[in-house]
């Protein structure tokens, strides 16, 4: 199988997921990273450009296969993260189209933190996804999957575009509404936000985790800003600085994330 991953920055986070998924993932599998760092100062680069020859160097020196995308035409018309990020999913998707095999996406910021259930999303047909709801509209959030695209019979169907009254993959919910629920594993998480300490599983109560999550500064109201996806995947959110939180606040933030999850080993 492999599992896929669009960077836009950061080579630490990189250089982590490539050990955490050493240890918690229970399969043989290629780790694969498209990079989408811009080669011009960006906001989702800090201004730092080098940056994309930084996350090809951390690839080649871990055995990663980076892959280039070609996005030099962000830099020439304002759009937002979520256009972006559909430009990006239509290549990762074409992709996977030309090489059938079971993937795993996950997010440029997420952290694998506990062995991950890949044999319970395999046993559905369908593949496992995260549900996204805006109103009566439901489809798949892009960031977490599990397909097999040897038995997907449709899907080249999938369409992870923006959609009226959505974000990206909005567009998904015309696949989505075509499947049998039995064939598709819906991965709960504990949304950004929406929880504290008291949601958080016993099996991380006694780890560094905990003072991580609860010095986290982007919390509100001592809700915690990051998430947890199927007790297993840490998401730290917002890497790629669609927020805006700036670079002094990401650089301190990775330093803390990564002292915590390398004690994770």
């Amino acid at each position: 199988m492999k599992v896929i991953v669009p960077v836009v920055n950061n080579p630490t986070f990189v250089r982590l997921q490539a050990l955490l998924l050493k240890k918690f993932m229970p399969c043989d599998y290629e780790f694969i990273v498209f990079n989408d760092a811009k080669a011009f100062p960006d906001y989702s680069n800090f201004n730092n450009p080098t940056l994309r020859q930084d996350i090809t160097q951390t690839c080649h020196s871990l055995g990663i296969t980076c892959i280039l995308l070609d996005n030099h035409h962000h830099q020439f018309y304002n759009v937002g993260a979520s256009t972006r990020h559909t430009d990006t999913l239509r290549i990762m998707k074409q992709y996977m189209m030309e090489h059938p095999d079971s993937y795993l996406m996950i997010d440029s910021d997420m952290f694998p933190i506990s062995t991950i259930p890949i044999q319970k999303y395999a046993s559905y047909s369908s593949g496992a996804i995260v549900s996204q709801q805006r109103g009566e509209k439901e489809y798949m959030w892009p960031n977490l999957f599990y397909f097999d695209t040897r038995i997907i019979s449709d899907f080249e169907q999938i369409n992870w575009d923006l959609s009226p009254g959505c974000d990206t993959g909005g567009m998904s919910q015309e696949w989505l509404k075509k499947q049998k629920r039995d064939n598709v594993f819906f991965i709960q998480h504990l949304c950004s936000l929406g929880w504290g300490f008291v949601q958080l599983p016993d099996k991380f109560h006694q780890t560094e985790l905990v003072n991580f999550l609860q010095q986290d500064l982007r919390n509100q109201d001592n809700k915690y800003w990051c998430e947890i996806y199927d007790e297993c995947l840490l998401h730290y959110r917002a890497g790629s600085n669609w927020n805006g939180e700036g670079k002094e606040i990401h650089e301190t933030m990775t330093k803390n994330l990564e002292s915590v999850l390398l004690s994770l080993l």
